[in-house]
């Protein structure tokens, strides 16, 4: 991953690593940045707004972790707004400007997730229960998507059916 990134700053949004979301595209120099990356590496930076208001922020008014980021598709509007949609890859830390105009850019440290052993003892037995529960949900959302299949196949038989009865 690039030591230097072009920085996006986002408005009331934050994205992690793993996070596949879409953003909507409309100030210049955020325009201008997407175009960029489009014709490279897809690569870019992503930090929050301190102040979601602020349509110009300064490098001060982002916070200074974001997410490395990828641009996996990008849609055009009339608008000349741009619908892209990115995906959160590891968490950065910004070390420093290196760029201001036409848009940010900045040295990147990549951090590392941490996980400190738990002095609890119930810390195990907790994951475990969250892990059969997501087992359970996982199971329980193929049962459904399996017997909403099943169910809308019913219907359009019924559908056509009757379209072919004449009733």
């Amino acid at each position: 991953m690039p030591a230097e990134l072009p920085i996006l700053p986002l408005r009331g949004v934050v994205i992690f690593p793993s996070a596949i979301v879409p953003l909507l595209i409309s100030r210049g120099a955020s325009l201008k940045l997407v175009e960029e990356c489009l014709a490279g590496d897809r690569m870019l930076g992503l930090a929050a707004q301190k102040n979601p208001e602020d349509e110009s922020p300064a490098p001060e008014g982002l916070y200074s972790r974001g997410t490395a980021g990828r641009i996996l598709k990008m849609l055009k509007y009339p608008d000349q707004s741009v619908r892209i949609l990115v995906q959160g890859l590891r968490r950065i830390e910004i070390a420093g400007f290196t760029q201001r105009e036409p848009y940010f850019r900045a040295r990147v440290r990549h951090l590392q997730d941490t996980f400190a052993p738990s002095k609890d003892r119930r810390r195990p037995m907790q994951v475990i229960r969250v892990a059969q529960s997501i087992q359970t949900s996982t199971e329980a959302l193929s049962a459904y998507r399996a017997m909403s299949r099943a169910f809308s196949y019913e219907i359009r038989r019924w559908h056509m059916a009757r379209l072919s009865d004449g009733s």
